[in-house]
């Protein structure tokens, strides 16, 4: 309740939009919005200053409640980054979750040569691939990992499908897992080319209800740029023929484009001939790759590009998967992005860790990067213990900017690569991306 004589001022922390003839306010620390009459604005401006309240109206007390105003004393800096701060300190010392999403290499060996794969920096001389033994060992771990639960299983490479007896025997052994109990259920994707999905295999995969997605960017003159054998002939043709024989099988399509400045201004396009003419009832949108400069697309083009094509995918009835999609949920639920990694994660008990498993057996906290020993460890029975793994998704890294940002209890700030490849400087790109997608989101 308000009291009296107490001087009130707007709070630092709302964004105004106009929306039509419509004024929309959003607190980026409690993540409200707020749309009122023209006599709600008034009040607000009459308090851009600190001013004694002579007089509570139904009004002032709504706009209290909300924290659009709020006492002078209570509006001072920092209270976002405080938040932040202390929701993460507390997830360190609870150590809560588990380890459900495990995307692991079964080789990085592939048939493809894309101009722009990250995979192949890491491996130009060597290309491993796991041995049978060893994805046993690391299977047997973690269904073990989520008695009880429900374990989620990316099958990557490289060309995951160069090694489908690994899949077979992975399904194997979830399967009976489920059978006796020890799981309550499990799911598994693989992310594929699509070159090598032959009817056989598709067959396969249809029966045992895995999630295939193909990796495509473009129609055949775009996507044959950049996404070419090794030979340099384009694939356009032969992963049109994989989606062919899985849907064929009973199989949904599920198309996943990498944003690159070739292709980002075309995206909205890419996304419609996907839906239209390849059939695909999931379109998704990887992240940008972080380096050292930022993202390897620009920030305000990628947010561009995304809204338009969600906008069709929402109209066409189509799931679209891709950075910033999960911000309504987390305006919805109230509750601050804590995690760096996984998206949507508060840190509360039900927190969903991710991993990522080289072909060669190493743990990385990163689903980008396995190649660096901040990230990596050879124990997987202790990693949820370790500091360096809890830390890597809750870094307490702070900047003074991010305080009043639009997107500050949103974007889970920069993760712990980007800080590394930017020597803990903020990623640009990745800024200008989240405050445009978070104001579109609210006008919406």
């Amino acid at each position: 309740m308000i009291k009296l004589g107490k001087e009130l001022v707007k709070s630092r922390y709302l964004h105004t939009f106009k929306k039509g003839d419509k004024t929309i306010i959003f607190n980026s620390l409690n993540l409200e919005i707020f749309e009122g009459e023209q006599s709600y604005y008034e009040i607000i401006n009459k308090y851009l200053v600190p001013s004694k309240c002579v007089n509570i109206t139904k009004e002032l007390s709504e706009l209290f409640d909300s924290k659009i105003i709020v006492y002078k004393e209570e509006n001072e800096s920092n209270q976002a980054l405080k938040r932040l701060r202390e929701l993460r300190s507390k997830a360190l010392r609870e150590k809560k979750g588990r380890i459900g999403f495990m995307r692991i290499d079964l080789t990085e060996q592939c048939n493809m040569a894309c101009s722009y794969c990250f995979q192949q920096q890491f491996y130009k001389h060597r290309q491993p691939v796991m041995s049978m033994e060893k994805f046993v060992e690391i299977m047997n771990w973690f269904i073990e990992e989520n008695r009880g639960n429900v374990p989620r299983v990316q099958y990557f490479g490289g060309e995951p499908l160069l090694k489908f007896d690994l899949i077979q025997r992975g399904n194997e052994m979830l399967v009976d897992a489920k059978n006796k109990n020890n799981i309550s259920n499990y799911s598994q994707i693989i992310t594929t080319n699509g070159t090598l999905m032959t009817k056989k295999i598709a067959d396969y995969l249809n029966k045992w209800n895995f999630d295939v997605a193909f990796s495509l960017d473009g129609w055949k003159d775009l996507n044959d740029k950049s996404r070419v054998f090794k030979g340099g002939q384009g694939t356009y043709d032969r992963v049109l023929q994989g989606i062919h024989n899985f849907r064929s099988s009973g199989g949904n399509v599920n198309i996943l484009l990498t944003p690159r400045n070739d292709n980002l201004v075309h995206i909205p396009e890419i996304v419609k001939h996907f839906v239209e003419d390849l059939g695909a009832t999931t379109v998704g949108v990887n992240s940008p790759q972080p380096t050292e400069a930022g993202w390897e697309v620009e920030g305000h083009g990628l947010a561009k590009a995304t809204q338009k094509a969600w906008e069709y995918c929402i109209e066409k009835n189509v799931n679209f998967v891709g950075p910033g999609t999960f911000i309504p949920k987390i305006i919805k639920s109230k509750s601050a992005q804590v995690g760096r990694c996984v998206d949507g994660n508060s840190g509360e008990a039900e927190a969903e860790w991710s991993i990522y498993i080289s072909a060669t057996g190493d743990f990385s906290y990163c689903l980008v990067h396995h190649q660096d020993d901040r990230c990596v460890s050879d124990d997987p029975k202790q990693i949820k213990q370790e500091s360096k793994f809890r830390l890597w998704h809750y870094n307490t890294s702070d900047h003074p900017e991010c305080d009043t940002c639009i997107a500050s209890q949103i974007c889970g700030g920069p993760c712990s690569l980007e800080l590394a490849l930017r020597r803990g400087e903020l990623n640009p790109d990745r800024c200008k991306f989240y405050k445009d997608m978070v104001e579109w989101v609210v006008k919406r």
